[in-house]
């Protein structure tokens, strides 16, 4: 079946009857009329009885049709001319008979009649050229291929795409060898069977379109991919005549469709599996969408936080300020603020820093918005915490580097030279040592136990339990204050250190007693601590003597801990009671001593 496209034939027609008539159209109507004259003049000496002007008539329909009006009227002319000198009697009339009058009527009525005519087809037959010439360019100049169908399924008419197509010009549920090549699937993912393709459904007078995709693959199994649209076509009384279709290539858009799904796809997997609570909001800032973890932490579905829904979630001290920051975001300053989200799970609320920036467009206008939060409700805490252990370091260095100060002028005052001075101010720093050591080591809420405390400072004593005379007794667990450790860490420091120098660590056969428990004193728990040393010989005037270590323990401590002292040298070594408070998350686990 031949392709509507533009042919050299169709060009040739159109030079014959169209455009304006040449010399040579002029010399044609000349000769055919004067090859006309001398036919019928050597007819006539034949004898044979011919109607005198019935040879000029093709002459005139011929010269009309091929030069158009100028010609047209040269033959016409000429004929009459012919007919009037060669074939019409002298008559009374200008010479004319009245029946060669007639004849003359008649011969000229016809002839203008035939010239009229072939003038009129030669009109018509320009136009349907270039009409055909127009629908071939049309046709040719389509992207897609185009072509009637009949009711057998075979092509009526078709371009050259279509042709290239479908060599065998029958639509492939019709072609056995073709059918087998083409492939697509309805609207369920189903893959379609040969009568429901839509050739197979367009010649059952179904309307295909938009159009059914469907893949075409070729000998060497590349495949691509084609959009096949169909409209029947009907003739007298409604039949069923067959069907227009047009297949058009969409191979790059669906590349592109799919390349547009997979980087969506990878978006959307990153978009739900990062931490943060991912969005989208429209330019004016109503979301769109909500991933998740959105749903997960808030409890609100990504359509009901569409919209303002999502502010439902905020604390409602926090809403008009979410409010301001999205009123005064823009393509040049991208959403930013910090709101309190409820977590669902728990009913608390908790810190996050939303941000979000505009997607533009083409023309720079704001499509949409991406946005997160993120949770920074530990990173706030970490940050206030940090400021108080900022704030607390300022307040014990402080402390320490006055304590420090005055330790070392109560030192020198209680020295008779550098050598003891030295030792005796490095034993105390050792002991603030200490403490500070066990202090550093707390997390967050924690305390450092007193008989942790104890045992450290016995340790510190020739690096260990001194021969087994000291005995140990009292619960664990009773946690100090943090303002209390160091002061009570240096009490402990001067009763060691002096026991060590001068009572029952020095004398063999003495004994010491640490012993502690809970009291309470006003409904309020106080922590006694007794300091107990027998079998030390007291020499005289030991009674009266008052070193570093008690002025401590008599006045430091009920100074700076409110603490309540005793302090006593009796016959046979000292006798020390300290009680100090402690609050009631400070009582003891269990009623265990540590050992003995």
């Amino acid at each position: 079946m031949p392709a509507i496209r533009s042919q050299p034939g169709g060009s040739k027609v159109a030079a014959l009857v169209g455009g304006i008539a040449t010399w040579r159209s002029y010399a044609l109507a000349a000769a055919l009329t004067l090859a006309a004259v001398g036919l019928r003049w050597w007819l006539g000496l034949l004898g044979e009885a011919v109607v005198p002007f019935a040879l000029f008539f093709p002459i005139v329909l011929v010269c009309t049709l091929l030069g158009g009006l100028g010609p047209g009227l040269l033959a016409l002319v000429m004929a009459l001319v012919a007919v009037r000198l060669f074939w019409v009697e002298p008559g009374i009339l200008l010479g004319l008979s009245p029946q060669n009058i007639v004849n003359l009527v008649i011969f000229t009525a016809t002839c203008a009649s035939i010239f009229a005519v072939s003038l009129f087809l030669r009109t018509t037959l320009r136009n349907l050229v270039a009409s055909e010439a127009r629908l071939a360019a049309m046709f040719e100049g389509v992207p897609s291929a185009i072509a009637a169908i009949d009711i057998d399924g075979r092509v009526v008419v078709a371009n050259a795409r279509f042709h290239d197509l479908f060599p065998s010009q029958t639509i492939p549920s019709r072609d056995a060898a073709q059918v087998t090549r083409w492939s697509g699937h309805d609207a369920n993912g189903d893959p379609l069977a040969p009568e429901a393709f839509p050739g197979a459904r367009a010649l059952r007078g179904e309307l295909v379109v938009p159009g059914q995709d469907m893949v075409y693959t070729d000998d060497t199994g590349a495949a691509r991919w084609y959009r096949i649209a169909n409209v029947p076509t009907r003739g007298p009384g409604g039949r069923l005549t067959g069907f227009v279709t047009s297949v058009t290539d969409i191979s790059e858009s669906k590349a592109i469709e799919l390349a547009l799904r997979e980087s969506e796809s990878r978006l959307q997997t990153l978009m739900e599996g990062i931490p943060q609570l991912v969005w989208r909001a429209a330019p004016g800032g109503g979301w769109t969408w909500a991933s998740p973890q959105w749903e997960a932490m808030t409890g609100l579905s990504s359509q009901e936080s569409c919209g303002d829904g999502w502010l439902g979630a905020l604390h409602p001290e926090d809403r008009a300020a979410a409010r301001a920051a999205w009123a005064a975001s823009g393509a040049a300053a991208p959403l930013q603020f910090e709101c309190r989200l409820q977590d669902a799970a728990s009913g608390e609320y908790r810190w996050f820093q939303t941000r979000a920036l505009p997607v533009l467009d083409a023309r720079g206008a704001i499509g949409e918005w991406l946005g997160t939060c993120t949770d920074i409700h530990e990173l706030l805490e970490l940050q206030q915490r940090h400021r108080v252990l900022v704030g607390e370091l300022q307040h014990r260095t402080r402390n320490l580097i006055g304590v420090i100060g005055a330790m070392c002028d109560r030192t020198a005052r209680s020295t008779r030279d550098f050598a003891e001075f030295s030792e005796k101010f490095h034993d105390r720093l050792a002991a603030m040592t200490r403490a500070q050591g066990l202090l550093s080591r707390l997390e967050t809420h924690d305390r450092v136990t007193f008989d942790v405390l104890v045992q450290t400072e016995l340790a510190a004593i020739d690096g260990g339990e001194p021969g087994g005379r000291v005995a140990v007794s009292g619960p664990p667990g009773i946690r100090l204050r943090s303002s209390a450790v160091q002061t009570l860490a240096m009490a402990l420091h001067e009763l060691a250190t002096n026991a060590l120098k001068y009572g029952a660590l020095r004398h063999a056969g003495a004994r010491l007693a640490i012993s502690w428990r809970i009291e309470h004193s006003e409904g309020e728990p106080w922590l006694r601590i007794d300091w107990i040393e027998r079998g030390v010989p007291i020499k005289a005037g030991d009674a009266a003597r008052c070193g570093q270590g008690r002025e401590l323990i008599e006045k430091a401590l009920p100074h700076q801990l409110g603490a309540r002292t005793e302090y006593r040298l009796g016959p046979d070594g000292v006798e020390c009671t300290i009680r100090i408070g402690v609050s009631q998350e400070h009582q003891p686990q269990a009623a265990e001593p540590p050992g003995a």
